[in-house]
């Protein structure tokens, strides 16, 4: 019995009862932090050189897209951004990542890690307010698909897969531009216009 009167089998806390656990949790705690450290510190020792030919003047990428008759795939970036840092790492630092890049896009990168650095100004014309976005884009400015964040290696070819389609439909479409279509809309009296 203890001194509330209770065998110490039923009592809500026996002595010593979280004096065994501590270790254990200070241990996983320990482990799961270093953890952390580790895939940052391997993210930028051992994943990898950015493997994509990234070009740093929109227009001069530009006038190559054009002489290429391909889109131009900008990626607004910063060097304080983790998930671009990851992406520089485990994505971008794939070779099959960067042919596929470099096959159907000429790739911009925008840096906006601070103020006065060339092209920024893209960011406010197309809206960007997160990092990483990538932006695809015809060489006449039209935007073709973007998406903001973190991309797995899937997930990005999924998004250039996509775009590339979407640039054919576009480049299409401008080349045999279809009539356009009467389409009758009936107003809140009942009459069409």
């Amino acid at each position: 019995m203890n001194p509330q009167g209770e065998h110490p089998k039923h009592a809500k806390n026996p002595p010593g009862a979280n004096s065994h656990h501590w270790p254990w949790r200070f241990i996983v705690l320990v482990t799961i932090l270093a953890s952390g450290i580790a895939l940052v510190s391997q993210a930028r020792r051992t994943g990898g050189q950015d493997q994509v030919a990234w070009r740093y003047s929109y227009n001069q990428a530009n006038i190559e897209a054009e002489e290429n008759a391909k889109p131009l795939l900008i990626a607004f970036t910063a060097d304080w951004c983790p998930p671009c840092t990851q992406m520089k790492a485990w994505v971008f630092s794939d070779a099959k990542i960067a042919e596929s890049i470099e096959a159907g896009f000429v790739p911009v990168q925008i840096d906006l890690s601070s103020e006065g650095l060339p092209d920024q100004h893209l960011a406010d014309k197309y809206g960007v307010i997160n990092i990483p976005t990538f932006l695809t884009l015809t060489t006449d400015g039209r935007p073709i698909s973007i998406t903001t964040g973190y991309l797995t290696k899937d997930q990005l070819m999924a998004w250039l897969e996509n775009a590339t389609e979407r640039y054919v439909q576009m480049s299409t479409q401008a080349q045999n531009p279809s009539p356009p279509t009467y389409v009758e809309v009936e107003t809140d009296e009942g009459q069409n216009h």
